[in-house]
């Protein structure tokens, strides 16, 4: 079986034209399937589903159980080709449109004079979707914690001081008291501290400040936290750490870093909230939690 991929990630396109690679196939789900490889984890996605970092999305592929791939096959890397070689699956990203997905595209945008109204539309987001088991509560007045969240609130401002210091040890310390906190394969807290990242750099991003004071702090908080969660969870949130964002969520960013309308603001809202059963929900909390904890003052001097 031989496909066409329709789009892929531009920094995944890159580590491909390296060189000849081999790795596993992690894990497999109807849309997705999840390699290990040496470069990281990348994803082979079926067509329709949101690009997200190191990965590549194929149009007109059954789920794929059904394909059948299965975990632990050996996978091959060679030239623009990614292939599974026992289930027969090929597939070429030689014609696809590569995305930049890197939140440093925001770099010198502006933050708009309403953001305290896009943040009000983005809260009646979370709030529609608000779900018992999320972290919402963390962002909504008037809302009850849950376990978790009641767990997280107090080691919050710890996030917040140790990004605003600038203190990398701490983030890295912070992160690991944060991670790993929630059920399913990406935990909510991680969730939540992948938002947060690419709020934090987002917004540091679109008041000129350089990279070279932003990924030191992201990198920290995704390397505490990934030695403290799970490897799926891990391998996501390194790639936030490098200012890694999916599709999805570099609209959003961007469309709440400019005067595009608030209907706009608040589909592309919706479409991250809508991922997983709490996972979008999460991470738009964190996000909203990164603009709130450091907007405004001294440290955008």
């Amino acid at each position: 079986m031989t496909e066409q991929a329709r789009k892929i990630c531009k920094r995944l396109h890159r580590y491909m034209l390296l060189g000849p690679a081999r790795g596993r196939v992690h894990s497999v789900f109807n849309h997705a399937v999840n390699l290990q490889l040496p470069f990281g984890l990348m994803s082979v996605l079926t067509g329709g589903n949101c690009l997200r970092p190191f990965s590549c999305t194929v149009s007109g592929l059954k789920p794929f159980p059904q394909i059948p791939i299965t975990e632990g096959m050996e996978v091959q890397i060679s030239g623009e080709t990614i292939s599974i070689p026992a289930a027969d699956f090929h597939v070429s990203v030689s014609q696809a449109v590569d995305y930049d997905l890197a939140v440093d595209a925001m770099a010198n945008l502006f933050v708009p004079i309403d953001i305290q109204l896009r943040l009000r539309h983005l809260l009646g987001v979370i709030e529609s979707h608000a779900d018992p088991e999320d972290l919402s509560s963390l962002v909504l007045p008037d809302t009850k914690h849950n376990a978790y969240a009641e767990l997280l609130a107090p080691r919050l401002p710890t996030l917040k001081a140790a990004l605003e210091e600038e203190d990398v040890l701490a983030c890295l310390n912070t992160a690991r008291e944060i991670s790993g906190c929630g059920v399913g394969l990406t935990p909510s807290s991680d969730d939540l501290l992948a938002g947060y990242m690419a709020g934090y750099a987002a917004l540091f991003y679109a008041f000129g400040r350089l990279p070279a004071r932003v990924l030191p702090l992201t990198r920290a908080l995704a390397q505490g936290a990934a030695k403290h969660t799970t490897d799926l969870s891990a391998a996501f949130l390194l790639q936030g750490g490098e200012g890694l964002v999916s599709e999805d969520m570099i609209q959003l960013l961007f469309s709440l870093f400019s005067d595009v309308s608030h209907p706009t603001l608040t589909a592309n809202a919706a479409r991250v909230a809508a991922v997983g059963a709490t996972s979008g929900n999460d991470t738009l909390a964190g996000l909203v939690l990164a603009i709130t904890h450091h907007y405004g003052g001294k440290q955008f001097d």
